[in-house]
C-alpha cells in the first residue's frame, strides 16, 4: 500500500467520523426537518369566570333543564295533554301550568285492606332491611 493510498483511507475515515458526528447532534437530526412551532401557552383556569355567572347565562344554561323538585310541567302532543317535572317528551309542546282542579280517585276498598295487611310487620319477626326488601324487590320483578 502506497502512502497515497494510505491518506486517501485515512481522509475517507476522518470524513464519515465528521458525518456520524454531526448525524448524531441536535443540528444533524433537525436538518432538512419543517420548523417545528412553538407551543401554545397553557392558560390555567382557577374556576373564578365560573364562579361570577350574569343571571342570563345561568337561565340560558338552565333551559331544558328539569325543575325543581316539586315543580310541574303540562306537555301538550296533539289533543293528549301529560304533566311531569321532568323535560316535555320528543314532539311535545311545554304549556304554562294553569290554576285548576285535581280530581283524586279513591282506592279500591278490597285492594286497599289486602295491601296494609301485606304492609303490617310480623309480630315474632324483626322488621327486614332495606337491603332485604331490595333484594325481595329485584327477585319479584
Amino acid at each position: 500500500m502506497s502512502l497515497k493510498q494510505a491518506a486517501i483511507a485515512v481522509a475517507v475515515l476522518f470524513m464519515l467520523a465528521i458525518t456520524w458526528r454531526v448525524a448524531q447532534s441536535d443540528w444533524g437530526r433537525h436538518l432538512g426537518q419543517p420548523v417545528a412551532q412553538p407551543a401554545a401557552p397553557i392558560q390555567f383556569d382557577n374556576g373564578t369566570v365560573r364562579q361570577y355567572d350574569s343571571p342570563a347565562s345561568v337561565a340560558a344554561r338552565n333551559k331544558g333543564q328539569p325543575l325543581p323538585l316539586g315543580a310541574l310541567r303540562k306537555c301538550q302532543r296533539g289533543t293528549e295533554i301529560s304533566y311531569t317535572n321532568s323535560f316535555c317528551p320528543p314532539g311535545a309542546k311545554e304549556l304554562k301550568v294553569d290554576k285548576g282542579t285535581v280530581n283524586v280517585v279513591a282506592p279500591d276498598p278490597a285492594a286497599a285492606a289486602a295491601a296494609a295487611k301485606a304492609a303490617a310487620p310480623n309480630p315474632g319477626q324483626p322488621a327486614p332491611t332495606l337491603r332485604e326488601l331490595a333484594v325481595e324487590r329485584a327477585v319479584h320483578q
